[in-house]
């Protein structure tokens, strides 16, 4: 379906963010995704020290889900995850892993992953 894409992100602890994520082909075209619905999944992890991947598979510190509503469709190639400050309120600060993964017809395609920086925040 899709080219598992790199991008990175910041934001600090404690804050609201929509993540909007494009999802692109092997050419960098946009892929229309407002039929797939089957499963959209989005996780948040720590990341393995010296490489981009998760440093425990399977493990996230953060979930979110098409199927629970905090994954929407943003257009014709987007999702966007609803990320809120109870999300990362008690993550250090660090750089994690994440990664969103699209089941559509039984395959299985990694659409987006990379680093997100978290930095703590002074105004509690």
């Amino acid at each position: 379906m899709a080219l598992g894409r790199r991008q990175d992100f910041e934001m600090h602890s404690g804050d609201d963010l929509d993540l909007v994520i494009t999802v692109q082909d092997p050419a960098g075209a946009g892929v229309i995704v407002s039929g797939v619905t089957d499963a959209v999944r989005w996780q948040l992890g720590r990341l393995a020290t010296g490489s981009i991947g998760p440093a425990t598979p399977g493990s996230p510190l953060v979930a979110k889900s098409m199927a629970s509503g905090q994954i929407v469709v943003s257009g014709l190639s987007g999702y966007v995850v609803v990320l809120s400050g109870v999300d990362t309120a008690d993550l250090r600060t660090a750089d994690y892993y994440h990664e969103l993964e699209i089941v559509v017809s039984g395959r299985t395609t990694t659409a987006m992953y990379g680093v997100t920086t978290i930095q703590s925040d002074l105004v509690e």
